[in-house]
């Protein structure tokens, strides 16, 4: 019969009489699930410890554990805590910092694309022309992203201020694209709300 196995850590409590007094510890150590969902589930629980050892990771496909570093960076980036037993208060499901980061979308950049933004070089972004992409000048808070590094860190939270169709030549120095001078690309202007 075969089953899945997906292996992996993160931090146990147990408590114990000592001296007439119950003491709690808390300890890293192994477990596992047979889906991915419990996998997830655990890393929800855990975020703070779950991880998985390299010699673990044969269990996983590369795409399950790009998504698992992604959910962990962005449980982490809103503060949430490992579970200390199996009761969780309520607060926990009520996070301040991902209502903040609701209706953004993540965005990957290259590193060297990061640098020039970080430094203050650039303020945009960009994407293929597309006819059907409205150009337009955004509202505060209308469209906003976390922009993560190409490890997957979140880097920035941006709120982009007005889009336009440019020439790629307007952004070939800083990033190079199998496109012509002339090809016509969308420049979507941002502005940084918070580095992390």
């Amino acid at each position: 019969m075969a089953g899945f196995y997906y292996s992996f850590n993160h931090a146990f409590t147990k408590t114990y009489e000592k001296d007439g007094k119950l003491v709690t510890e808390k300890y890293d150590g192994h477990s596992h699930d047979h889906s991915f969902e419990g996998v997830v589930r655990s890393l929800y629980d855990y975020p703070e410890s779950f991880n998985i050892i390299p010699d673990d990771e044969k269990y996983y496909s590369k795409q399950e554990l790009k998504y698992l570093r992604c959910v962990q960076n962005y449980l982490l980036l809103i503060g949430l805590k490992d579970i200390e037993d199996y009761k969780a208060p309520v607060s926990r499901y009520r996070n301040k910092l991902r209502k903040k980061y609701e209706n953004a979308y993540i965005r990957k950049y290259e590193n060297d694309y990061l640098k020039m933004v970080l430094s203050g070089e650039i303020n945009f972004d960009f994407c293929s022309y597309n006819k059907y992409v409205e150009i337009k000048n955004y509202k505060p808070k209308e469209n906003v992203a976390l922009i993560v590094d190409e490890k997957g860190n979140f880097r920035l939270f941006v709120e982009y201020t007005k889009s336009e169709i440019k020439n790629y030549e307007f952004i070939k120095k800083y990033y190079k694209a199998d496109l012509k001078d002339d090809d016509k690309i969308i420049v979507n202007y941002f502005k940084i709300l918070e580095k992390f």
